[in-house]
């Protein structure tokens, strides 16, 4: 599953489906979730990853979060490390009980060596320190959409042949 991303002007939605990919044709919808205490920043990171065939959630906590991940499922967590309440790190691990196969991205400007140590031993965790350019957070989604479908690809293929 992977994002095409276009140079549009940032505030702008800059997202389609790479309708070529066949995981994401079966798909209507490339679902995301972003969890941020910052409002604006909330807000535009929501921008900047929604567009034709990409919807995404907003969470202001973890427990929001939670709330939301388990109605809707999405495919994708964008999640800030540092928030009131619980942490990044520790929906990270909430997360990863129920959801083993959900990706997450970390974000954070604080403390970038322990978080990437924990993103990098963390199964379908992925690390982006702030600041953090929009092309540089799109690629860094598509990277852990495409993890997923290839992680899903080689399941579906060790069971077939079973």
């Amino acid at each position: 599953m992977s994002i095409a991303f276009d140079a549009a002007p940032l505030g702008v939605p800059i997202t389609e489906l790479a309708a070529a990919n066949p995981a994401v044709s079966r798909r209507r919808r490339v679902s995301l979730l972003v969890v941020e205490d910052d409002r604006s920043v909330r807000t535009l990171l929501g921008r900047a990853l929604a567009g034709d065939g990409v919807e995404v959630s907003e969470a202001p906590n973890a427990a929001e979060a939670e709330r939301l991940v388990a109605e809707s499922c999405p495919d994708l967590v964008v999640a800030d490390v540092v928030m009131p309440g619980r942490s990044g790190i520790e929906l990270r691990r909430e997360l990863m009980n129920l959801y083993p196969t959900l990706p997450v991205v970390l974000i954070s400007g604080y403390s970038p060596e322990q978080v990437a140590e924990f993103a990098a031993r963390t199964p379908a965790t992925s690390f982006l320190p702030k600041p953090f350019s929009i092309a540089a957070l799109q690629q860094t989604v598509n990277e852990a959409l495409e993890a997923r479908t290839r992680s899903a690809d080689r399941g579906v293929s060790a069971e077939g042949s079973g």
